[in-house]
């Protein structure tokens, strides 16, 4: 599992508003505010590097983002969606990874980054559904009615020259009993929602 991997799981579509009072502020040291290095026109010295698809650099050039406005952004998805960015909508993973995170895509991990899909990709909806009935399937005599019911789906779109077309959706399974506990992680082909890979991990319940 990269670095960025791990960062931004600590960091969907199903994201839903799950704060019940303000977040304290983050700290200065904290990667959303302090950012990646920016380049002489303020915007991350990887803008429009070619690993990445033309249309995501359209959709992020059309943004107009600052250093400033992305800060208030990320202020903004925390008070919305909570402080785990894996619960964040797709669009605001995406500047996440652009703004406080692209300076750990390299060629030893695919240049990684949280990403957009494109105009021939699935829809995240019909991931998720097919996400879901294999998690299912995979949960037979793993989990119990318990680990399922407490099962909480996120999704993330990710670029990686890695994988075959060099994109993949990914899925994961987190359990709402415990912080940090992992049921499934999915990984599914970003055209056609095919299973590239699914690890399921032992019921704690």
């Amino acid at each position: 599992m990269t670095r960025f991997f791990i960062a931004l799981l600590t960091l969907t579509l199903l994201a839903l508003p799950v704060m019940a009072q303000t977040l304290p502020p983050l700290q200065e040291d904290d990667m959303l505010v302090q950012l990646v290095p920016l380049g002489e026109d303020g915007r991350p010295k990887i803008w429009r590097s070619a690993h990445y698809p033309d249309h995501y650099w359209a959709h992020m050039e059309a943004r107009g983002d600052t250093a400033d406005s992305v800060r208030a952004f990320f202020e903004q998805c925390r008070q919305e969606y909570g402080a785990d960015i894996a619960f964040w909508p797709l669009e605001a993973k995406a500047v996440v990874g652009l703004w406080a995170i692209s300076d750990q895509a390299t060629e030893d991990n695919g240049y990684e980054m949280s990403g957009l899909p494109g105009p021939d990709d699935m829809a995240p909806e019909q991931v998720l559904k097919l996400a879901h009935e294999a998690f299912l399937k995979a949960a037979q005599g793993v989990y119990t009615q318990e680990d399922l019911d407490s099962a909480r789906p996120t999704i993330s779109y990710l670029y990686n020259q890695h994988f075959p077309k060099a994109r993949v959706w990914m899925v994961e399974y987190t359990d709402a009993r415990r912080e940090g506990g992992k049921l499934a992680y999915i990984e599914l082909d970003p055209e056609d929602g095919s299973i590239l890979r699914i690890k399921v991990s032992p019921s704690n319940g």
